[in-house]
């Protein structure tokens, strides 16, 4: 060998000796013949005559490295492996190994030279950037009512979905990969009424920069109706697209409740009115009709504890209504109940709920024939009363009939009572009635709708 030849073998010795990374060498049998002080220092080596690299390796991980190993030392190929070791100092360390043959002048096979890279920093926080997007996409694709969505925008106005969770098949009906080919795909399921107000929201929120929010009905694609709402924030990215974070949530059932809200504030409204409408007109007749303060007094409560009862029984039921039955049973109830008077009260007829002022009315003149019976009639004395309804088309037929009271006769002039009663069965009710004075007793037909003048069922 020459002197230059000798140098450069020198030098190299040197460069290889010192340099950062972890170099070695083995013989033509695998066995370590060098380590260079990165990698003697890693594994704390003082003789490698006695050093054994293998003796470092996790057990688990040895098919990781003997594998590729021995393919390499028997077919003379490069190879590169991976796999745990313990340093030194007893940490557990991640080395990936490149190697390389080497062969003699000759073309002689004598061995591998290969470099070991720590790559346990970088393979830890690949690990956790997997854990992170693992959760992240768990959590997108798990979010109760809602979606979560990128839209990408370049600087010619153009988009593109970049990624859509997989709850978009349950909200939209539309696999993710079907909305991230088609970026139109879900601005399409927004109702036609709808769709103008959504794109010029979403067009002045892009040009301004600013966060996007707008609600909008979206057909899926079973033809089910339901009210979403969208909502974006925009990110600038260093190529000059835009980035729009969004959720797109289910509102639905929200929506729906502020409409029966606001429908029920209106009837709410309504019945007020009418109910004030009522105690007004009560309070005025009852004043015109009584013989002094006190009559006033026990007649004006009889009568508003009667309209109390009629809404106690529609506020039991959540659709308004209440059951006729139930009005009778409520004023009726009082007076037949102690047996020992030898009253007796019959209801019978079909079940039949009645809207919200037709009960208040039927109530108000259930009210009136009891108190006239309790006052004059059957209910006076140990008497009954038979009370019977059946439908008639569109309205209903309610028979009254007091027996074993005292005898009735027509009264010299009408009361407040009687006018009430006509009043609320014609006005109220869509109805009428017909009374008799009969030697049995008092009768009285009346006829009403269940569904009240004005008011829908």
């Amino acid at each position: 060998m020459d002197d230059l030849s000798r140098a450069a073998d020198e030098s190299f010795a040197s460069v290889a000796e010192h340099a950062p990374a972890m170099l070695w060498r083995g013989d033509e049998h695998g066995k370590c013949i060098y380590l260079n002080k990165a990698q003697r220092a890693f594994w704390g080596v003082t003789d490698i005559s006695t050093f054994t690299w293998s003796s470092t390796l996790l057990e688990e991980d040895a098919p990781k490295v003997f594998g590729p190993f021995s393919d390499g030392m028997a077919q003379h190929k490069p190879f590169r492996c991976e796999a745990r070791y313990r340093r030194f100092d007893g940490e557990t360390r991640i080395l990936e190994t490149h190697a390389e043959p080497c062969f003699s002048a000759g073309g002689v096979f004598t061995g591998m030279i290969g470099v070991n890279v720590d790559v346990t920093d970088q393979r830890r926080a690949q690990t956790e950037l997997r854990e992170s997007e693992a959760r992240l996409r768990a959590l997108a694709d798990n979010l109760p009512y809602g979606m979560i969505y990128q839209i990408v925008r370049d600087e010619s106005g153009a988009r593109r979905f970049s990624f859509v969770s997989s709850r978009c098949k349950e909200l939209n009906g539309v696999d993710a990969e079907e909305a991230i080919a088609n970026p139109h795909l879900l601005h399409s399921q927004i109702i036609e009424e709808d769709r103008a107000a959504f794109a010029a929201a979403e067009e002045a929120a892009f040009a301004a920069m600013k966060p996007f929010e707008a609600d909008a009905r979206i057909r899926k694609t079973d033809g089910e109706v339901r009210w979403y709402r969208v909502a974006s924030a925009p990110r600038m990215l260093a190529d000059g697209s835009v980035v729009w974070d969004g959720v797109q949530v289910d509102i639905h059932d929200m929506k729906m409740a502020e409409e029966r809200r606001t429908l029920l504030m209106k009837e709410m409204s309504h019945r007020i009115k009418n109910t004030l409408s009522t105690v007004l007109s009560i309070a005025t007749q009852t004043g015109r009709h009584a013989a002094d303060y006190s009559a006033f007094n026990r007649s004006f409560q009889a009568r508003l504890v009667a309209l109390s009862k009629s809404h106690d029984l529609l506020m039991k039921d959540a659709r308004g209504t209440a059951d006729l039955r139930e009005i009778l049973e409520a004023e009726l109830l009082p007076y037949s109940c102690d047996t020992a008077l030898g009253r007796t009260l019959t209801l019978t007829g079909e079940p039949v709920r009645l809207s919200t002022r037709a009960a208040v009315g039927l109530g108000l003149v259930v009210h009136e024939l009891a108190t006239n019976a309790a006052k004059y009639g059957a209910y006076s004395g140990a008497g009954a009363i038979d009370v019977s309804w059946r439908s008639n088309g569109g309205s209903m037929l309610l028979h009254w009939r007091e027996r074993g009271g005292p005898v009735v006769s027509p009264p010299a002039s009408t009361g407040f009572g009687s006018k009430l009663i006509d009043g609320v069965l014609r006005g109220e009710l869509g109805g009428a009635v017909e009374t008799r004075f009969a030697p049995l007793g008092f009768e009285a037909d009346l006829q009403f709708q269940t569904v009240s003048v004005g008011e829908d069922a």
